[in-house]
């Protein structure tokens, strides 16, 4: 990041230049934390469609992709899925589900709730029905957070140069 130096001398007149100085440059950063919430917002969408693309999935992605989106407020940025089922992609879910849990779960997910085992289910998907004992955990969002951890600091920087 760009070092900003201010020089102040025990008088009057320098130590007003110096507030002025920290005035303009508080000016910059309000308006770089609204660009780098617009750039997170921005790559973290990139970010979770690339995720959502990389696991296997026995059925289209094109609602999982459709749903990501992002709000800025210019002063938080939130990434998110709005997809019916996305909850249950990124966790898992019955009996498969629970073989291989979401990484990372904060939130006390169940798989198998209805105790179906390895009988599995049936459901209707597109006017057909389909059976299953569940899925594994694909955790878009999680790896989205991860990517995004990891690129903090060169994004800050990147947005803070300009």
């Amino acid at each position: 990041m760009q070092s900003r130096n201010i020089k102040v001398r025990l008088n009057d007149e320098s130590i007003s230049q110096a507030i002025s100085s920290l005035k303009e440059y508080k000016k910059t950063l309000k308006y770089k934390q609204v660009a780098l919430m617009k750039e997170l917002g921005e790559h973290g969408f990139e970010v979770m469609v690339r995720e959502i693309d990389s696991y296997p999935m026995p059925y289209s992605k094109d609602d999982l992709i459709n749903s990501v989106s992002y709000e800025c407020t210019g002063k938080t940025v939130t990434i998110y899925n709005a997809s019916e089922h996305a909850l249950f992609v990124e966790f898992g879910t019955g009996i498969v589900g629970s073989r291989s849990p979401h990484p990372h779960d904060t939130i006390g997910y169940h798989y198998d709730v209805n105790n179906h085992g390895n009988d599995g289910w049936y459901y209707r998907d597109e006017g057909k029905w389909q059976w299953t004992k569940g899925m594994p955990s694909r955790p878009f969002a999680h790896g989205t957070y991860e990517t995004l951890r990891a690129e903090l600091i060169d994004i800050v920087k990147k947005v803070f140069q300009q």
